[in-house]
């Protein structure tokens, strides 16, 4: 007699999901660890590529030093101190600019100013930034600092500009004037600016102001608020000195900046400020480096930066020499990275004593 078994097809069912099931997870370790360890050759050609593009743009920088300009849409050349201001901050150079320390406050515009009005007043983004960065005596510190804490609207957010008459307020600034309080140890003055920036930075999407129409230089002012917060150097965000209140803020950046990871191919500019802060928060980003060396331009350059407009027209500014040092110092940190990594294996086929490991 022939008995049929009725579980046969069952089980084999179940047998072939699971032979699919260790198929799949197969291909997700191919993708996550084995996929990266290319050929030692492009390994080698890929770290060639970062270290002849590090140089080219170091060498425009030095061509091209104290000449820095920012020029608008429609064509207007001009000098800015705001721009200065952050490129000697990344690059510790100050052969780079052409910085005039003022007696008391500092203004945008370096010369006079243009595409607005002759009396365009001076702004507390500017001076936050300043004063970060090239810190005066104390007095006059706490002159300053006092006068931008007077500026703070209904909500308690710290305004634009200097001028009452003037009461605008965007997310930017606000890391800005943060960066600054938290530089002297005043933080906890402008906790509705913290407020307002992490309400901005929650959001899904970027919301364009006034003054920005691209969300990199939001998380770029963020992650400067971060580093300054929690160490002394830009370029390192220590989450053991961390504050508490900035925690979201951090985890926040994060979140926003891995989503926008391969975009704004355009502008060199986006992928250079996300690389930075990878590296510091340790969000892995070969995307953006294969993006940022295909942007560079035969001078060494990366081509218009446009990175802040100004006024209802929307006029947008760029400034090639900002984008070059933030390009640059990108590129700084991911050589350094492949150094170590090649340190690395290294030391694991030769081992601390110079003997093969096993």
């Amino acid at each position: 007699m022939v008995t049929t078994d009725v579980t046969r097809p069952a089980r084999c069912k179940k047998h072939l999901y699971g032979l699919l099931v260790r198929v799949k997870n197969l291909i997700d370790h191919y993708h996550e660890h084995l996929r990266p360890f290319r050929s030692s050759n492009t390994i080698m050609s890929n770290r060639e590529n970062v270290i002849d593009a590090l140089y080219k743009s170091e060498e425009w920088l030095e061509a091209n030093k104290k000449t820095f300009i920012s020029e608008t849409d429609t064509g207007v050349k001009f000098k800015d101190n705001f721009a200065d201001l952050l490129i000697l901050e990344l690059s510790h150079r100050w052969d780079y600019v052409d910085l005039r320390i003022p007696e008391r406050r500092w203004h945008y515009f370096a010369v006079k100013p243009v595409i607005v009005p002759a009396d365009y007043p001076e702004d507390n983004d500017t001076n936050a930034v300043a004063f970060s960065i090239i810190k005066p005596n104390e007095s006059r510190a706490k002159v300053l600092i006092d006068e931008i804490l007077a500026c703070k609207n209904a909500d308690g957010i710290v305004q634009v500009h200097l001028d009452p008459n003037r009461p605008r307020i965007a997310p930017e600034v606000s890391a800005n004037i943060l960066s600054l309080f938290y530089c002297y140890g005043r933080g906890h003055e402008v906790q509705e600016s913290l407020s307002y920036l992490l309400k901005a930075m929650a959001l899904e999407e970027y919301e364009e102001s006034r003054y920005y129409f691209l969300p990199e230089p939001l998380f770029f002012y963020s992650w400067r608020l971060l580093c300054i917060a929690s160490s002394s150097s830009i370029g390192t965000v220590d989450n053991r000195r961390l504050p508490k209140e900035l925690h979201s803020l951090r985890d926040h950046l994060i979140r926003r900046v891995s989503a926008r990871l391969g975009t704004a191919k355009d502008n060199a500019l986006c992928p250079a400020i996300r690389i930075l802060i990878c590296h510091s928060l340790g969000i892995k980003n070969e995307v953006d480096v294969q993006i940022l060396l295909d942007l560079q331009e035969k001078d060494g350059s990366f081509g218009d930066a446009w990175y802040v407009r100004y006024g209802s027209a929307g006029i947008k500014i760029s400034h090639r020499a900002f984008g070059v040092v933030v390009a640059t110092a990108a590129l700084r940190r991911v050589k350094q990275h492949k150094v170590g990594m090649k340190r690395a294996r290294v030391n694991g086929v030769n081992g601390i004593n110079g003997t093969k490991t096993h």
